[in-house]
């Protein structure tokens, strides 16, 4: 029976069995194995390994490293060595490009990574990943890229993960831990129950403990495992009670056991023991026996000893591996500092001879080693490391590594240039822009002193490359590239760095920054230069980004894409894709939606949060053009969330811009100038405070004190080129609300010429839509209804073109508001929106059930229908108790007259958000009362169904009457008079009453 080899672990055991057998068949995936230190993950994960491969699969076992001394990817690295076949493994490793961020090679990484686990899953592949909670960043991220690939190929990757270093990682590890816990399938290993603790001591010790010694050791152990076996083995050679345990580090009770248990080993045995923890929990049986001094044949007899009593076990050919972390503590912890530095710099020695150990490792020991050894040379095995590192594109370990070698080296002042810069620069990439703007003043300043202007250089050009807020004042890095480019005529990657600092934010010189892209451009051609080249086409991009521009700004996109591939600038190719989808919508061109796709593949496959950033918001724009409005919603917070995660500097500006672009499709600027004040923040910058009130005394009914505040907006000649499509917009929205016929002239005039585009916020950020929407309002309001019906077709022509779904249905709500001016009586449901026009006034309600049933009624006049059909009911019959007690009824009836306020209210604001939430809600309560109460106001018994469908399609058509006489009285008055319901319904007018109906 499956289990039966791990106490207590059955039901564990057989859910892991269940995945293997799913990868057998070919369908793959992520198991994460999570529990305390001592819970049996790296048991049960061995009893999966053995059924894996009696079921004939491929099973192979990889072990993160708890210290410093591992290099990016090792786990992985140990799986690559393990699987050992013609198919070839991939290397980790790639040629860094100069200023490249090495992105697109960590991408090549993945994706030979999963090709070659695919090409070993012909009759299933389980990869165990042992201490996933001491894991590298890169080997995470890896990881999560391969999870992605698992569900149509045999391979499960089982993972083990203590829960409490899960809890206390890192930043970046415990959010990629996180979001892998989401792509996988848990399994929690948690204590074991007191009859499970006393079948694991018989198991153990071959004898049936009595019932207060199992419930004494269960208590003092909290059920793990581990620990009672210790305990179990100690108290069969001693019978010794244990002592309190504690929740950090070692237990003392666990760590007196295990002292203990290594007592009773020869001292000789126990000293190769305590050189084998300092070597790591992985142990390589040639570098034990160099560093500890011994004969090969000492060190196998030692390990001969050490194995059977279970400190270690055989791992790779050639090495052994502890147990349990908890034995290699013990035995670390028991050795004196001067000791475990004497042996570090020994393990450090004897690594650095042989040519294929991981540089991280040796400069791991170099470190520990101190203040044993040469400092400047365990500097130089970080620096070395973090090369390595680098070119695994491993940037967060880089990061750490260069951190730590400027540490070591005695501080930021006192460490080399090279040093630095190298360091700030790794901090960049892996998303931490204040420390690396810190560490870039810092080397420009000291270049500076030394009048090293190569130094300089480098800093000016990184302190660039640094994201900041958007309107930041960046002045500081203005005046370090001029000073830069002083002492380096001719740099074209500062000139274009240059260009693209004027051509934004408060100190902008726009006329400057064309001429300085244009001759970047020029000169790297010239110099044949790619990387200055693609940095050059990048500037010119940028100062060329304006209304009109979109078409050429498509051609230097894709010519910026082909010189960033030559130049291995991932990056930049990732800023091509983004300049090319944003002229795309700008255009309306239907490809938009496949260029966000590209351009988030890519971010996703680079791993960059910035770029992670930027793909997440811009499928929200995605979401903002196709709804519905709730994804929506969900993808902008996401993304936030996402940002405020990794510091993002524009990341509310970006939520507040699309909340705002929503806003205007559905009016609910109230709720969202609210979110906005609970965060703390404006929704609006200054300057645009006043369109914002406008907007809320719009919504709250006030039209002529927003009239007032339209009115008062200054006259802006010239908006900021990025922002001026879309501002002019907004202000036309406003404009044509408030009907300032004046405004409204100037308005269409300016935005005449932009007809064929769509008004776009910054790179994407949001849009108000296609412009002749606005031209159509804009038409309207000046009463020009033949100009507004043909701009607001060619807006939802436009739209639909571009799969924009919820500015198409605005286009065709605000032509028919228009067209239904002209043609008469009209019942119509747009969405969740019904247009009723009657006696030459149309106004708009939030749809409801007794307008579909009005709708029914007016498509059919004379026609009796009945109310079955109306409520589409198959109601059982349930018995003859009560439906609702008196106390209930009376509830419901009281909130009622509450509801019938607050919608006068909401209706005649026009707040049709509001009123649709209040008339959901009545809705509701007047089909429970209509449930409950037959006729002549009885109550009804569950099982007298006959009356329900008459009486709730009565009470919510006349509910809607009356929401419908509060709007439009004269309509109100005419359906009242018209319709008759009951068992059967029917709408019959004194006089012939021709309707346009439509329910879509």
């Amino acid at each position: 029976m499956p289990g039966d080899g791990l106490v207590g672990r059955r039901l564990a055991v057989t859910a892991v069995h269940a995945e293997i057998d799913r990868a057998v068949t070919g369908l793959g995936g992520v198991l994460l194995l999570v529990g305390d230190a001592g819970m049996g993950k790296t048991a049960l994960a061995g009893e999966a390994v053995g059924y894996a491969r009696a079921h004939g699969a491929t099973a192979v076992w990889g072990t993160c490293w708890e210290g410093e001394g591992a290099p990016g990817y090792w786990p992985w690295i140990q799986v690559a060595r393990e699987l050992t076949s013609d198919v070839a493994a991939p290397e980790f490793t790639s040629a860094a490009g100069v200023l490249s961020d090495d992105a697109a090679a960590r991408f090549r990484t993945y994706d030979l990574t999963a090709r070659y686990l695919r090409r070993h899953a012909d009759h299933g592949l389980v990869v165990v990943l042992d201490d996933l909670h001491w894991a590298d960043v890169s080997s995470l991220r890896l990881l999560l890229f391969v999870a992605r690939q698992l569900h149509d190929v045999g391979v499960l990757v089982i993972g083990t993960c203590r829960d409490v270093e899960f809890s206390a990682a890192d930043g970046a590890v415990r959010l990629l831990l996180a979001e892998l816990a989401g792509q996988s399938e848990l399994i929690h290993l948690s204590g074991l129950a007191t009859d499970e603790v006393g079948e694991l001591i018989h198991k153990t010790t071959s004898e049936r403990p009595p019932g207060a010694l199992t419930r004494m050791v269960h208590e003092r152990t909290a059920g793990n495992p581990f620990f009672v076996q210790q305990v179990a083995r100690l108290l069969a050679a001693r019978g010794t009670d244990l002592d309190h345990t504690s929740a950090g580090g070692v237990p003392p009770a666990v760590g007196e056991v295990l002292r203990r248990r290594l007592a009773r080993l020869p001292s000789e045995v126990v000293d190769i023991a305590g050189t084998a923890a300092v070597i790591g929990t992985q142990v390589s049986i040639d570098t034990l026996t160099a560093v500890s001094g011994k004969a090969l044949d000492d060190v196998l007899r030692a390990l001969d000893i050490l194995v059977p009593a279970g400190v270690l076990e055989p791992d790779a050919p050639g090495a052994v591996r502890f147990a349990h972390a908890l034995f290699r503590e013990v035995l670390y912890d028991g050795l004196s500092a001067t000791t475990r530095a004497v042996l570090h710099l020994a393990v450090a020695e004897s690594l650095e001879a042989d040519r294929d150990a991981p540089a991280a490792e040796i400069a791991g020991h170099r470190v520990a080693a101190l203040p044993a050894g040469d400092r400047a040379r365990a500097v130089t095995a970080l620096v070395e490391a973090a090369a390595d590192a680098g070119e695994r594109t491993a940037y967060d370990e880089a990061a750490g590594l260069l951190a730590r070698a400027i540490e070591v080296a005695g501080g930021k002042g006192v460490v080399d240039l090279d040093t630095l810069c190298a360091g700030a620069e790794a901090l960049r990439r892996a998303g931490q822009g204040p420390a690396a703007r810190e560490l870039f003043g810092i080397a420009a300043a000291r270049a500076r002193a030394a009048g090293d202007q190569v130094v300089l250089a480098r800093a000016a050009f990184g302190a660039h490359r640094v994201p900041t807020r958007t309107e930041t004042c960046r002045a500081d890095v203005v005046a370090l590239l001029e000073e830069a480019l002083r002492g380096s005529p001719g740099g074209w990657l500062l000139t274009a760095s240059l260009a693209r600092e004027l051509s934004d934010g408060p100190d902008r010189d726009h006329e400057r920054a064309v001429r300085l892209a244009e001759s970047a451009v020029a000169g790297a051609r010239a110099d044949g230069d790619n990387v200055a080249l693609a940095y050059g086409l990048f500037a010119l991009v940028d100062v060329r980004w304006r209304p009109g521009t979109a078409t050429e700004r498509l051609r230097l996109a894709a010519e910026l894409a082909t010189a960033a591939t030559a130049a291995g600038e991932t990056e930049l190719l990732l800023e091509a894709k983004l300049s090319s989808l944003v002229a795309r919508l700008e255009l309306g061109d239907p490809a938009f939606a496949d260029e966000v796709d590209g351009f988030v593949r890519l971010a996703e496959r680079t791993g960059i949060p910035h770029y992670r950033y930027l793909a997440l918001s811009r499928v929200a724009t995605r979401a903002t053009l196709t709804g519905p409005y709730e994804l929506a919603d969900e993808l902008i917070e996401n993304a936030a969330g996402y940002g405020e995660r990794i510091d993002e500097p524009d990341t509310w500006g970006v939520e507040a811009s699309q909340l705002i672009g929503l806003a205007m499709l559905r009016h609910d600027w109230t709720r969202v100038s609210a979110l906005a004040a609970t965060r703390g923040e404006n929704l609006t910058p200054p300057e645009f405070t006043a369109h914002e009130q406008a907007w809320l005394l719009i919504e709250a009914g006030d039209h002529a004190a927003a009239a007032a505040v339209v009115s008062s907006l200054p006259q802006r000649s010239a908006l900021y080129r990025w922002r001026h499509a879309a501002l002019l917009t907004a202000e036309a929205e406003l404009a044509a609300a408030v009907r300032d016929q004046k405004r409204c002239a100037d308005l269409y005039q300016r935005l005449l010429p932009l007809a064929d585009e769509f008004a776009v916020v910054a790179a994407a950020v949001f849009t108000t839509g296609p412009v002749s929407l606005q031209l159509g309002l804009l038409a309207d309001a000046l009463d020009r209804p033949e100009d507004a019906a043909a701009h607001l077709e060619d807006a939802a022509a436009r739209s639909d073109r571009l799969g924009a779904r919820l500015f198409a249905a605005r286009a065709r709500s605000e032509l028919a508001r228009i067209t239904d001016r002209d043609t008469g009586n009209v019942f119509r449901r747009d969405g969740d929106v019904w247009t009723l026009g009657y006696a030459g006034l149309t106004v708009q309600l939030r749809d409801a059930k007794g307008l579909r049933d009005l709708a029914v009624l007016l498509a059919t006049p004379g026609r009796e229908v009945s109310a079955a059909e109306l409520s589409g009911d198959q109601l059982p019959q349930l018995g003859a108790d009560p439906v609702l007690d008196e106390h209930a009824r009376a509830a419901y009836r009281a909130r009622l007259a509450q509801l019938d306020d607050e919608l006068a209210v909401a209706d005649s604001d026009g707040d049709a958000q509001r009123s649709n939430r209040l008339s959901s809600e009545r809705d509701a309560l007047v089909q429970e009362l209509a449930h409950a109460t037959g006729l002549a106001g009885r109550r009804r018994r569950l099982g007298d169904n006959s009356e329900r469908a008459r009486s709730t399609v009565t009470a919510r058509i006349r509910d809607t009457l009356n929401r419908i006489e509060r709007v439009h009285p004269a309509l109100g008055a005419h359906l009242r008079a018209g319709v008759s319901t009951g068992t059967w319904c029917s709408y019959r007018p004194a006089e012939t009453v021709r309707w346009t109906v439509s329910r879509s």
